[in-house]
């Protein structure tokens, strides 16, 4: 396949799907490349769309027109509790937030969720101090 001038790169397969949800990973992905998306991007997404639909397969959700909000906001509780960090999670929602944009764009399918929350553990809150206070430490 040939995107523009460059050909696109073949991505290893991660997380097992469906061929219904390999092609609709491809297309997503498809998508975020005419879109403009860095390649990075797009292997990011690529990845974080898979573990999504992962995860509905296991909720026997066998097409996407069966998604609807209650499985993102179920999806978003099954983060919470893997062992992984606050940037993963919140990379899977950004990559769930462009799904959702692509579906209703491309499929005219709205889902609508607005809960994404990431719960971020062991973050101290940042002392921004201003350009007089550390002048006043120096003098």
């Amino acid at each position: 396949m040939i995107v523009g001038n460059k050909k696109a790169k073949k991505r290893k397969r991660g997380v097992i799907i469906t061929q219904y949800f390999r092609e609709e990973q491809e297309a997503f992905t498809g998508w975020l490349e005419r879109l403009g998306y860095a390649d990075t991007t797009v292997k990011g997404h690529y990845h974080h769309i898979a573990y999504f639909f992962s995860y509905l397969e296991s909720a026997s959700i066998r097409r996407r027109h069966l998604i609807t909000h209650v499985h993102i906001g179920a999806y978003q509780e099954v983060l919470q509790q893997q062992p992984i960090k606050a940037a993963t999670i919140g990379g899977r929602c950004n990559t769930l937030t462009l799904y959702g944009k692509y579906l209703e764009k491309i499929h005219h399918q709205k889902i609508v969720y607005q809960g994404f929350s990431i719960e971020r553990e062991g973050i101290t809150p940042k002392n921004i101090v201003t350009k007089a206070q550390i002048k006043s430490l120096f003098t």
